[in-house]
């Protein structure tokens, strides 16, 4: 999890997939070992984005994961924990009809 540029930036590895959630896009795809503790990162947003499209993933100082997308931008981001930014409270959905 981080935030860039005042936007909330998502990132879940698992397996050899990827999913961004970014800028109120989703991209999907893969992340594949690339040796010497970098992950490369090839994914497709569903609305043709390409600011996220492809880059690397590197481990930083603090557990933090920095991701060099090809386009230039950079994101910082935090591993999040169980329970971590989760409202502890959600609103109740109105009456349907």
């Amino acid at each position: 999890m981080a935030v860039t540029d005042g936007k909330a930036v998502n990132l879940t590895i698992k397996k050899g997939h990827a999913v961004v959630l970014a800028e109120s896009r989703l991209c999907q795809g893969f992340a594949k070992d690339a040796g010497q503790g970098v992950v490369s990162l090839t994914v497709k947003c569903r609305d043709g984005g390409t600011e996220r499209a492809s880059g690397t993933a590197r481990e930083a100082a603090g557990g933090k994961l920095v991701v060099t997308w090809d386009s230039g931008t950079t994101d910082t981001l935090t591993k999040a924990t169980v329970g971590e930014n989760v409202p502890t409270s959600l609103p109740s959905l109105p009456p349907q009809p």
